[in-house]
């Protein structure tokens, strides 16, 4: 513990304990939790990292931040009753009741919209397991596959509130262009579309109602394919049928809805 167990000279006299073994003892109890969430606004920045303002120099100030602290190790010390009978535990005993002492501790700025871009993998192809095929776009807003790799892909993991196991948040782009994978529902019907949007605006804090129809979440299954599930319209997966490619809602171990990542050079 970084405070030790000693007497109050205003009190009673240093020659009076004998001891901190001897005035009193403490008992020490350890409860571990994984995850302590405080709001931002309450935090005492004088104690983040040097580097803090720097990684995070991109998360939008206007939106309403939290600041996580994870796999702590909680120690309550709490004296045992002075026992009248012993001299040598007469005198007060000050003790801090709780200390906390981290083990690890990570913050991350999270938000309801996209935070920032964290990660791309540029010129990717994106195939289909089931009809060996390349995912590319058609028309305005069709996506569909065809036998040649001609539509590069870049994944950009980007940061959002929400998390589905251990899926990645991802936006899809054709590379190089402002066409965006999009999940749309027009009342009908959930499918997939392209949509024209620029990769700034994915980083501008103000509320947009499209910027979730670009978010999908990434899994891999065990024999390394992937599924993409829409974030805003949940249980509806990329998959193909005979050469498109379209929203479905279906369970995640169908095949036709699984994909392959092809890295270009």
């Amino acid at each position: 513990m970084a405070d030790k167990i000693g007497c109050d000279s205003n009190i009673v006299k240093a020659e009076e304990c004998k001891s901190e073994d001897t005035c009193a003892t403490k008992r020490e109890m350890k409860i571990r939790f994984s995850l302590s969430v405080i709001s931002e606004d309450v935090l005492d920045t004088a104690s983040l990292p040097d580097d803090y303002e720097e990684e995070h120099n991109d998360c939008f100030l206007d939106d309403s931040s939290l600041v996580a602290l994870a796999n702590m190790t909680l120690s309550v010390v709490d004296d045992q009753d002075p026992d009248a009978d012993d001299p040598f535990c007469s005198c007060d005993q000050s003790f801090n009741e709780m200390v906390i002492t981290p083990d690890q501790a990570d913050y991350a700025c999270i938000s309801l919209e996209i935070k920032r871009l964290i990660k791309e993998k540029r010129n990717m192809y994106l195939k289909s397991k089931e009809e060996c095929k390349f995912v590319s776009p058609g028309g305005t807003n069709d996506i569909f596959l065809e036998d040649t790799m001609s539509a590069k892909i870049t994944i950009f993991h980007v940061m959002v509130a929400e998390d589905l196991n251990k899926a990645k948040a991802v936006v899809l782009n054709f590379t190089d262009t402002e066409n965006f994978f999009c999940c749309i529902n027009n009342g009908e019907e959930t499918k997939l579309t392209i949509k024209r949007y620029k990769q700034e605006q994915l980083r501008n804090s103000t509320s947009d109602p499209v910027k979730p129809s670009l978010v999908f979440y990434m899994s891999q299954t065990p024999d390394g394919f992937y599924h993409f599930e829409s974030a805003l319209h949940r249980g509806w997966f990329l998959h193909t049928v005979n050469c498109n490619v379209k929203m479905q809602k279906c369970d995640r171990k169908t095949t036709g809805n699984q994909f392959n990542f092809i890295a270009s050079d």
